[in-house]
């Protein structure tokens, strides 16, 4: 494993990378998911995340999961799509490729600079 230097980093073009190339990246970059795509995504947004400040509780169960729990079943943090602009977000690049070629999202934007 190693990084890339800040030449190539400003020389990467992500789009030009194969999708089965004998390198592999994983990225950290911002994303902004503009308002206009939010209905077309609703049902299920790109670029899940891992919410530190939303558990699954109780009350979030669907009917078919609720038989399925035991008395030690406790609040956890899960992976969750939405519709969040996001930062410092980590992804192999194949998704973060999906993400600006799908085609309900073609100004799904990948930030150049820093999400404030």
């Amino acid at each position: 494993m190693s990084f890339l230097s800040q030449t190539e980093i400003y020389h990467f073009d992500l789009m030009s990378i194969p999708p089965d190339g004998d390198t592999g990246y994983i990225i950290e970059c911002d994303l902004i998911y503009p308002d206009h795509l939010h209905p077309l995504h609703s049902d299920y947004p790109l670029a899940p995340t891992e919410h530190f400040d939303i558990s699954v509780n109780f009350e979030m169960l669907s009917p078919f999961a609720i038989p399925f729990i035991d008395k030690e079943w406790k609040s956890s943090k899960k992976l969750i799509p939405n519709l969040h602009n996001k930062k410092k977000y980590v992804t192999h690049y194949r998704n973060l490729q999906f993400y600006l070629n799908h085609e309900n999202s073609p100004n799904f934007i990948l930030s150049t600079t820093p999400l404030a």
